[in-house]
């Protein structure tokens, strides 16, 4: 299977919780800059998007900016849905357990 963290820049990094579940989110850095940049700190919205998925024929981004000015200027980290990969196929079904997990978790 291909690699497409890193093909599209990106290093893959996970928290596990007491539940075993885990947190997952992604890094991207332009390694220009010798410098420490800010942190910008985008987490995904509603709906069951992957970060990179294949539609059609062609393979777009769920990102709502631009990449290469945000990297410029910043340290990226992009906080993703539970059970969502990065990357998706068109034929790609949203997992049973991901609406269990975002939608009728109960917070205290």
């Amino acid at each position: 299977m291909e690699d497409y963290v890193s093909k599209y820049g990106f290093t893959e990094n996970s928290i596990q919780q007491e539940d075993g579940n885990f947190i997952n989110f992604f890094i991207k850095n332009d390694n220009k800059s010798k410098k420490p940049k800010p942190l910008f700190i985008y987490i995904m919205g509603s709906g069951a998007c992957s970060i990179m998925m294949r539609v059609g024929n062609q393979t777009v981004s769920s990102i709502i900016f631009n990449l290469r000015e945000i990297t410029e200027k910043y340290q990226l980290v992009i906080l993703t849905k539970p059970f969502i990969p990065f990357y998706t196929n068109n034929d790609f079904q949203i997992p049973q357990n991901f609406y269990m997990k975002t939608i009728c978790r109960i917070v205290y």
